[in-house]
């Protein structure tokens, strides 16, 4: 018997193996038909690519395993959009003009972070001269 489009987008896109429901809230895009979910779903399979293990440091600090997480689009008929079918229209937003204060500011930042690590034996310049990076900060 085949998946239905849910069954297949809620196997993990990494191992293909059913993924577990961890939440579900409503879409906050107002391009969402009114009633549209989003089903935030986790792969369980601890040999899947995307798993890492959970690891006790030296210190006793413990960091928890990491595992792949996707969303769904439920819409309100109960369909699922097919993979991809969001994501293909042009950006919601412009580039930053170069002039505009926050260019400025990024390059202003840079430059003072380039001088300082100068004054501090300019191991950053001697990475870039490593990766044959020839440009200013």
């Amino acid at each position: 018997m085949s998946d239905t489009l849910y069954e297949q987008a809620a196997r993990c896109p990494s191992c293909e193996e059913p993924g577990r429901l961890v939440n579900k809230r409503r879409a906050t895009s107002p391009d969402a038909p009114r009633g549209t979910m989003m089903h935030l779903l986790e792969c369980r399979n601890d040999r899947c690519p995307q798993y890492v293990a959970p690891e006790s440091l030296p210190n006793g600090d413990f960091i928890p395993a990491e595992r792949n997480r996707w969303f769904i689009q439920v819409n309100p008929n109960g369909t699922v959009p097919p993979k991809g079918s969001g994501a293909v229209g042009p950006k919601a937003f412009d580039a930053p003009n170069v002039n505009s204060d926050a260019s400025v500011r990024a390059r202003d930042r840079i430059r003072l972070l380039a001088a300082q690590d100068e004054m501090n034996g300019g191991q950053a310049a001697e990475i870039a001269g490593d990766l044959g990076y020839r440009g200013g900060y």
